[in-house]
């Protein structure tokens, strides 16, 4: 039985986790990538990620993955392409790239014997496939058919999402043929019995940037709710949203809402963006959504007025977590540097510690001297005044009990519990009146 083949253009943050959960399940993979130095790291093994599981996976099937060095050489070895490079234009998305990668790769699809299929994956803007990318394919003679599978993956655990979908999207065209073929490539991956959707073109693109417009707006709403918490006498928001969490109404749980920190990351907010922008130009008011990012960016200078009524001129603040959410290295829009960013000009000192070791190198790019790394959280406590808790899930079971007398901590999430010793200032609860 003949072994099915995917070619790859783009070995990105969720390009090369695709292509070895391609890889995992049984498939034979070629990549292609125009970052000859990234290519060169993962071959000779020096590449390094805290992406869950990446490099556990690179150990185990990088010497059984093709890496191409043209776009012929991709269409030699498979007649299926996947498409996932870059869109991520300044804070929206063009399709400028994955144009210029399909113009390359039609111009080597030369056998009219074959059905060639292409799918894009990369985040497009609704109505870019109609106009931008099919007029490619209508240059060329062999048979080719397009679909969109946009990725609904989170950094930090893009190998089990791939493997674990939610759902699975295939936006695809009543003429295409190998429709069948596609969903069963992706069935080999996919290890839950995820429902497959098939839309529209349109529907898909649009699909894409409304899933995260969406959660955008549930969280918005739940850090507000947890705004208004902190004006109330005995009140907790964690009371609230476990109560109606569960309802299918609003959230059939409690997982994704509950208030903290602002959100963050490298898609949330270019895809908001991007959905503003496609409802205005379309001339649909959008302005739930505008309301809904400016209380996000409330969230930061909120946090940040809470931290400076603690912390006395010359104190040491310490943050506790840099990246935009816990098991990453993307401190892109991450609440931790926005908050930096709102204190630099203050009279204190920032300390920071954070698990990976990548963003904490970035953090050092970004500010400079303007901020000391801590070598560990004990260090970054027994050195700060206040200390910022910043993720999810952080606690402080395994210090010392005496290096958290007299302190400060500031917890948006609620990690952990007041007590006598030290000070605890939570955001979504009753706080002390001014």
């Amino acid at each position: 039985m003949k072994k099915n083949k995917i070619s790859i253009i783009g070995i990105g943050k969720l390009g090369l986790p695709l292509a070895l959960c391609f890889q995992k399940s049984g498939i034979d993979v070629a990549v292609y990538d125009i970052d000859h130095e990234r290519v060169k790291e993962i071959k000779n093994n020096t590449f390094k990620t805290d992406e869950k599981d990446v490099n556990d996976l690179l150990l185990k099937f990088s010497d059984d993955i093709t890496f191409s060095q043209s776009t012929q050489e991709l269409v030699d070895f498979s007649e299926t392409f996947i498409v996932l490079v870059n869109t991520q234009i300044n804070e929206t998305y063009s399709s400028i790239n994955v144009a210029a990668v399909i113009d390359d790769l039609v111009n080597d699809l030369t056998d009219n014997s074959k059905i060639y299929k292409i799918i894009i994956s990369s985040t497009i803007m609704p109505g870019d496939i109609n106009s931008k990318i099919k007029p490619i394919l209508d240059k060329v003679e062999p048979k080719i058919e397009l679909y969109y599978i946009p990725d609904f993956v989170k950094l930090g655990s893009v190998i089990h999402d791939f493997e674990n979908p939610d759902f699975l999207i295939i936006g695809n065209e009543n003429t295409n043929t190998s429709i069948d073929y596609v969903e069963n490539i992706y069935k080999t991956l996919i290890k839950n019995n995820a429902p497959i959707r098939k839309l529209s073109m349109g529907e898909a693109e649009l699909a894409k940037l409304a899933f995260n417009t969406y959660y955008l707006t549930k969280l918005s709403f739940v850090n507000m709710l947890s705004n208004i918490c902190n004006k109330l006498d005995d009140t907790n928001v964690d009371s609230i949203t476990n109560a109606i969490g569960p309802d299918p109404r609003i959230n059939n749980g409690t997982k994704f809402f509950k208030g903290g920190t602002a959100f963050g990351g490298t898609c949330l907010h270019r895809d908001i963006n991007a959905f503003i922008q496609f409802a205005d130009s379309v001339g649909i008011n959008s302005g739930l959504i505008k309301e809904a990012e400016n209380i996000n960016s409330f969230q930061n200078i909120l946090l940040s007025d809470y931290i400076s009524k603690e912390a006395s001129s010359g104190d040491k603040v310490g943050v506790y977590g840099l990246t935009f959410k816990p098991d990453t290295d993307v401190i892109t829009h991450s609440a931790s540097i926005e908050v930096i960013k709102n204190l630099e000009n203050k009279d204190i000192e920032i300390a920071i510690f954070d698990n990976s070791k990548i963003a904490i190198n970035k953090a050092k790019d970004l500010f400079l001297d303007n901020i000391t790394e801590c070598e560990s959280l004990e260090m970054l406590v027994s050195s700060s005044d206040v200390i910022v808790l910043m993720h999810l899930g952080q606690n402080l079971t395994k210090l010392n009990p005496k290096l958290l007398k007299d302190k400060i901590f500031i917890d948006p999430w609620r990690n952990i519990k007041k007590s006598s010793d030290y000070k605890v200032v939570h955001l979504g609860k009753t706080l002390l009146k001014d």
